[in-house]
């Protein structure tokens, strides 16, 4: 009986890091996985624990001989590093999830806890062991949007010129305007040819895994991951070009027939030819086979499986406490929307393709364009998301001008500060751009509102600031809404404002809120 109290006690011992580990990263996952739901960009992070679990599989029966460290204050060092750093990061991260500075910390913290853990298991060799499938990670979070969105306009817009170039190779007549292509009967958007730099990152999401699969070198990795970049390019410009050429010869309907099935046999095909150059550069060093080495179990520090244990509950739990006890006593928010001026004698509503609402996935979506009486030409948009899951604040807070208007054609040539115009009761933030187009300027005014927005900062949506009053009131899976106005024909930027400021309390009309949104809440 005591020899099998203790296996099962060794056994206890052995699995007991494993699901405190997946504990912590099945929590890293999910909030990861709404960037990955929400953007097709980032579509490719689904596969990434995937492969790190393989790669941590397939070095296991490699892995160096444990030298374990278990110092005595492993405990209450690890449970510190849990509620004084980790914590704080987890709550704000909560509702954060589409900010690429917390996403990282938050990525790198749980790597790094993960890591050594692995040390107190195993000592140094194991950290070099384990540290890349480990940190494979990284490549699933989103990347800053200072380097994000000027590589992925850029991207397009290169794309754009080299399929144009290329047309007319053909004789194929071809206009480029922005990131859109014009043919004689009808328009490509390289949005919809060359999904930004999806390709790019999930090619070096791949490279890494196959160098790390092959053992290749240092050099060879570098020149596969380059290899990646120029296949990503190369393979996107083929898709660009497959679509324009069915656009020029059936006409627009075909983009939907092709749009799916060329953007699903370019990524196969490009992913093959990036696993036949990792295969061509392969090293045949032989290694020596470790797999019928007989190991015995790994032991876990009490230790350390008291302070991962510790640690994980606090902050699993702590977050959960401290959403749950603002929740308890949140009001409800002001409710409001945008009135359409439609007796305006040349208002005519803006039908929004499907496409758009199921790439938005909006509750409710309407526009309107008009000329006033100054001969201002207006465009407003209003989009709103229901409270009630995070995707909502996701998908809320990805539609922004210098993204969506870039796409389709117009040249943004400023990006202002923000300024708030006052609104009946409200006070909106509204950020300013202007954009060209063919010689016109059109000045943009963007306005995101989560429910709830009166009671943050005076910042704007996206500041530092906002972002972490949201984290202290507790504010989770709320609702929000965006207003777009576009005005053509103004003198400048300030008559622009002035206009805006003029009309705008006449467009808002705040609203009780109906009973299906405040049992969303």
């Amino acid at each position: 009986m005591i020899s099998t109290f203790n296996f099962q006690l060794s056994a206890f011992r052995a699995w007991l890091p494993l699901a405190l580990f997946a504990v912590l990263w099945l929590d890293l996952i999910r909030q990861l996985s709404y960037q990955w739901s929400s953007d097709e960009q980032y579509a490719y992070g689904w596969f990434v624990p995937i492969f790190a679990i393989a790669l941590v599989l397939k070095k296991w029966p490699a892995r160096p001989e444990p030298h374990p460290v278990s110092p005595a204050n492993t405990t209450i060092g690890l449970v510190v590093l849990f509620v004084v750093a980790l914590l704080p990061v987890r709550v704000i991260y909560e509702v954060n999830p589409d900010w690429p500075l917390v996403s990282w910390v938050l990525t790198i913290s749980v790597c790094c806890i993960s890591l050594l853990a692995v040390y107190f298991m195993g000592g140094s060799g194991w950290v070099r062991h384990f540290a890349f499938p480990i940190f494979l990670m990284l490549v699933a979070v989103r990347w800053p949007w200072r380097i994000e969105v000027p590589l992925t306009q850029g991207l397009m817009r290169v794309i754009a010129a080299c399929t144009v170039e290329i047309l007319g190779w053909f004789d194929v007549p071809a206009l480029q305007h922005g990131n859109v292509i014009e043919l004689s009967n009808g328009t490509v958007g390289v949005d919809e040819a060359c999904s930004g730099i999806r390709s790019l990152q999930s090619n070096i999401m791949a490279a890494l895994v196959i160098g790390e699969l092959y053992s290749l070198g240092r050099n060879r990795r570098a020149l596969l991951l380059v290899g990646g970049v120029v296949l990503a390019f190369v393979f996107n410009l083929l898709r660009a070009l497959i679509l324009t050429f069915q656009v020029a010869s059936s006409g627009p309907s075909a983009l939907d027939k092709w749009h799916d099935p060329a953007g699903m046999l370019i990524m196969a095909v490009c992913f093959l030819c990036l696993w036949g150059c990792g295969v061509l550069l392969r090293q045949k060093a032989t290694h020596q086979k470790e797999d019928s080495l007989v190991r015995g179990p790994v032991s876990v520090p009490a230790p350390l499986a008291w302070g991962m244990c510790l640690g994980i509950l606090l902050l699993v739990g702590g977050n959960e406490a401290w959403y749950r006890f603002h929740e308890s006593k949140r009001t409800a928010p002001i409710e409001w929307s945008v009135k359409f001026p439609e007796k305006e004698s040349e208002f005519r509503p803006i039908e929004v393709s499907k496409n758009i609402k199921d790439t938005l996935d909006t509750q409710l979506i309407s526009a309107g364009a008009w000329r006033d009486a100054g001969q201002v030409e207006w465009t407003l948009y209003y989009i709103r998301w229901l409270p009630g899951t995070a995707l909502s604040a996701m998908h809320g807070r990805r539609h922004r001008p210098e993204i969506c208007l870039t796409s389709s054609g117009l040249e943004l040539k400023q990006t202002l500060g923000i300024h708030y115009v006052p609104a009946n009761s409200l006070n909106l933030p509204f950020q300013s751009y202007l954009f060209e187009s063919s010689g016109k300027q059109f000045f943009v005014f963007f306005c995101l509102w989560e429910d709830g927005g009166e009671h943050l900062p005076e910042k704007g949506y996206g500041s530092f600031q906002a972002r972490l009053k949201t984290a202290q009131l507790g504010a989770r899976r709320v609702g929000q809404r965006t207003v777009e106005v576009i005005l053509e024909g103004c003198k400048d930027m300030e008559d622009a404002r002035r206009i805006l400021v003029e009309r705008l309390p006449e467009l808002i009309q705040i609203e009780t809120a109906s009973p299906s949104e405040v049992g969303k809440r």
